[in-house]
């Protein structure tokens, strides 16, 4: 089965995205509002299971102790830690609750666990700091600093906006910390900008922000740090729902027949006709359980086999 594209499922399912004319003849905010719809589904699948397709495998750095997932990952599911000469060590995740239970989380602790979903950079700047933005074209956009606490920790108010330039522009604020929750606000550009953080003249790149990123949040997490050679974590993770835009994104979950039902259950919703909604969202889930059912095949689901004379087999009943 192929991948399904937004271009494709827009077009395809035209007549299911509450559309009223013909696909030939719509208006860019016909487009907009189809797309609209079907991201709506795809962001209602994802957090509803774990679909075919909505998991990858990849390798992060370790920086300081700390792993931050990609801005296209909602979460771990596995973590193994490896050093440079490929030794590894799994690791356990832990719930965000696991950091104050007990007291092995310290320094010896071989668990992960999250500490953040709002991290807006995959590095903590050394204070006091300054930042710095650099992209490959100038188009009037601007990259707002809102918050944070300065040089004495005091707190900042109001923003702090940058033009984003071919090049580079600097921010006017020397900083502590960096601004909280929300804090980094971009207009969509066309092209990633990075952006670092300055020490002493000393430049460091702490993020980069993709093309529709506007308000940037992404899930950090505490590794172990009992063994300082550990530098990479191969990293199993569930996808997190990004809007598709561009007519080549992909559509994830990929399946006609769950996202023609996904689309025909908003429209019930739109008309308050609830129960027949749910009767769509439903039969599309079990569209996808059982894409993952045969996907996985009867491999995935091994027999559990025990040698003769295993536990009780000895003990005679007596009926």
């Amino acid at each position: 089965m192929n991948l399904l594209t937004l271009g494709q499922v827009r077009e395809r399912l035209w007549t299911y995205t509450n559309s009223t004319v013909p696909y030939a003849s719509a208006s860019a905010t016909q487009l907009a509002d189809a797309t609209f719809r079907i991201n709506q589904v795809c962001e209602r699948f994802l957090t509803e299971g774990k679909w075919k397709y909505s998991l990858r495998r990849i390798t992060l750095p370790i920086e300081d102790g700390y792993i931050t997932l990609p801005r296209n990952f909602e979460t771990i599911l596995g973590i193994q830690l490896q050093t440079e000469s490929l030794c590894c060590a799994i690791s356990q995740v832990y719930t965000r609750f696991h950091e104050f239970a007990h007291g092995y989380t310290g320094c010896c602790s071989t668990g992960t666990y999250p500490i953040s979903e709002t991290a807006a950079s995959f590095l903590t700047p050394t204070a006091p700091f300054t930042l710095r933005v650099k992209s490959t074209v100038s188009e009037s956009k601007t990259i707002t600093f809102y918050g944070g606490y300065d040089t004495n920790d005091d707190e900042f108010f109001g923003g702090d906006a940058v033009t984003i330039i071919n090049g580079t522009a600097n921010g006017t604020r020397t900083y502590n910390s960096m601004p909280p929750t929300g804090g980094i606000q971009k207009e969509v550009t066309t092209v990633p900008v990075e952006l670092y953080s300055v020490t002493d003249g000393v430049e460091t790149l702490i993020a980069v922000y993709g093309p529709y990123e506007t308000v940037p949040a992404y899930k950090k997490y505490k590794v172990p740090d009992f063994n300082s050679t550990f530098t990479t974590a191969i990293v199993l993770g569930k996808l997190a729902f990004i809007e598709a835009v561009n007519t080549y994104d992909i559509i994830v979950p990929s399946h006609w027949g769950a996202l023609k039902l996904g689309l025909k259950a908003l429209r019930s919703e739109d008309t308050e006709e609830d129960d027949m909604a749910d009767q769509d969202w439903q039969r599309a889930y079990n569209l996808l359980n059982n894409q993952v059912t045969e996907a996985e095949g009867d491999n995935e689901f091994p027999i559990m086999k025990f040698q003769s004379g295993f536990g009780c087999d000895g003990i005679y009943n007596l009926i």
